[in-house]
């Protein structure tokens, strides 16, 4: 597996790399971070980059009334205007309680 860094304000050069040749078959992992909510996670690009998956695994949001679920909104909205402008058309989203 080989990892690469980049700045984040590298994004068009990330969506490139997804749509090059190179990345063509593979899985593409990138670990996202909200410094000013100290939040963040996994995206996993499936390799016909139809799909994507999230893993909130740094700092998870918890909704207040139940600890144990994600608050999958507060991600989402954060999320979705840069993976529509990506390309994203839709998303279906499923918290798995701790």
């Amino acid at each position: 597996m080989e990892w690469e860094s980049d700045a984040p304000d590298s994004s068009n050069e990330v969506i490139t790399f997804l749509d090059s040749p190179q990345s063509q078959g593979h899985l593409v992992g990138i670990s996202i971070y909200n410094q000013e909510a100290d939040t963040g996670g996994f995206l996993l690009f499936f390799a016909d980059r139809t799909q994507v998956s999230f893993s909130p695994s740094i700092n998870r949001r918890k909704l207040t009334v139940a600890e144990e679920m994600t608050d999958l909104p507060w991600y989402l909205e954060r999320m979705l205007p840069g993976l529509y402008a990506a390309g994203l058309l839709g998303y279906q989203a499923q918290d798995i309680a701790d």
